[in-house]
């Protein structure tokens, strides 16, 4: 069995999580018994090693460091790193040049462009098919979610959305326009989904591949 650490909690479930290095925290009642503890990491040891094998495919992407000569993604295509004198971001060809400055930040800042440039016509073309209307959309920061949206239907969009390819990014937008109806994921809102994005399921596999893409800038 894996060694895990355990903390006791004033409440009724156990549950157990993986850091980003693979180690077990479980969480249990105050007087939930160590073996039934024990028994509960055993029977779950298949999620264990599959969970640690995601763990150890995100590791072995490499950070976005925006170096001269590196490659980076941008919706579905990739681009060779360039440095630059000038302050502003531009594509030409299979290049991209950045700020020698502050390459990083200026990527960064360069995705959130990109991404919100993208999302826009299809939150204007999605919406007026679905008859719902977001009252804000953002471009955030998030690492554990791509799309977002809140109890007052503002939509929020992680900037790492734009390292992926388009088919998955007008998923996302569907998915989150879709909860402007239902702020759940019932059938009914898969249903919704699927109307509007027949192929959602492949997305979704797709995004749960890059889930490395969170971690690597």
């Amino acid at each position: 069995m894996d060694n895990y650490t355990l903390i006791r909690q004033n409440r009724r479930t156990i549950s157990m999580r993986l850091d980003k290095d693979g180690n077990i925290s479980v969480f249990a009642p105050l007087r939930l018994a160590t073996a039934q503890i024990d028994r509960f990491v055993s029977d779950h040891a298949r999620w264990i090693s599959r969970k640690r094998a995601e763990i150890a495919a995100r590791g072995a992407v490499p950070p976005i460091r925006a170096r001269e000569g590196e490659t980076v993604p941008l919706l579905g295509r990739y681009y060779t790193v360039r440095h630059w004198e000038k302050r502003t971001v531009r594509i030409e060809g299979a290049e991209i040049f950045l700020p020698s400055a502050a390459p990083s930040d200026a990527l960064i800042r360069f995705y959130r462009r990109r991404l919100k440039d993208v999302v826009l016509p299809l939150i204007a073309r999605y919406a007026a098919a679905m008859g719902v209307a977001p009252q804000r959309v953002s471009v955030g920061s998030a690492r554990t979610r791509w799309g977002a949206c809140s109890g007052k239907d503002a939509l929020t969009f992680s900037f790492r959305l734009a390292l992926c390819e388009p088919f998955a990014v007008e998923y996302v937008v569907v998915h989150e326009l879709c909860h402007i109806r239902h702020k759940n994921h019932s059938a009914a809102f898969w249903n919704m989904v699927g109307q509007y994005f027949p192929a959602y399921k492949d997305a979704k596999k797709y995004l749960k591949q890059k889930s490395c893409l969170m971690e690597i800038l």
